[in-house]
């Protein structure tokens, strides 16, 4: 199905994907009853990227199901990890599923909200995700936490950040676990966006990852100390700074 788009004046604007246009009717209601726009909406994986591109999202809701495949939204995700964008993703997951939630942030997503939740919560977790927080309950926590144990970084990006990094490259680094965007970087350190995003790019292969929430946990962690701190929340409140 082609990109079907929105109109509207209302901010924050949201993209949504699901596995259906009822599915993607539901969420667009319930977002616009939140003061959500609605940007566009889709049924494929095929259609995300181009549909992010076109519309230009601040948050991107994609389901884990799509009309193409039980794991479509994950592939779509995947895909745009190489888009040069600030479209911040929100996964829709149909069960707590620990492989989900670790391929979720791994490709990229800033936040991961199952349907299983209150659905007053979605609005909550995008907005949430806008302020530069990571959107997770503390049983998906854990699973992100394990999965670092069960893979510990390589000898370049287990030594600290400052070791193979700049000091520019470091206070971009510090800047991105702070939740900023590109463009509030680049107004924050007096550069362009161009030389913000060639930053990361060479940020990503000293330290041998590849999405800004890899990036971002490698100062969260203590490598480097961040000007955010991570913390516990609560099930009913399981927003953590980025």
């Amino acid at each position: 199905m082609s990109v079907k788009a929105h109109s509207g004046n209302k901010i924050p604007s949201v993209f949504i994907a699901d596995a259906s246009p009822l599915d993607c009717q539901l969420l667009a209601a319930s977002l616009l009853r939140n003061r959500m726009r609605v940007a566009g909406w889709t049924t494929t994986s095929a259609n995300v990227q181009e549909g992010v591109t076109r519309c230009k999202p601040e948050i991107a809701l994609i389901g884990v199901r799509l009309e193409d495949g039980e794991r479509a939204g994950l592939d779509a995700l995947r895909e745009l990890q190489g888009l040069i964008t600030e479209t911040r993703i929100v996964m829709l997951l149909d069960s707590n599923d620990r492989s989900v939630v670790v391929e979720a942030f791994r490709f990229g997503a800033r936040g991961v909200f199952s349907r299983e939740q209150v659905s007053a919560n979605l609005a909550k977790c995008i907005r949430s995700v806008l302020a530069g927080q990571l959107w997770a309950n503390t049983e998906q926590v854990h699973y992100l936490l394990e999965e670092l144990r069960a893979h510990p970084y390589t000898p370049i990006a287990s030594a600290a950040a400052s070791d193979v990094l700049t000091k520019r490259e470091c206070d971009v680094g510090m800047l991105v676990a702070e939740g900023l965007t590109n463009r509030d970087i680049a107004e924050r350190l007096g550069l362009s966006e161009h030389t913000v995003k060639n930053y990361l790019l060479v940020m990503f292969e000293k330290l041998r990852v590849s999405t800004r929430v890899e990036l971002a946990l490698i100062f969260v962690s203590g490598r480097r100390q961040p000007a955010a701190k991570a913390h516990t929340t609560s099930e009913n409140d399981p927003a953590i700074p980025a």
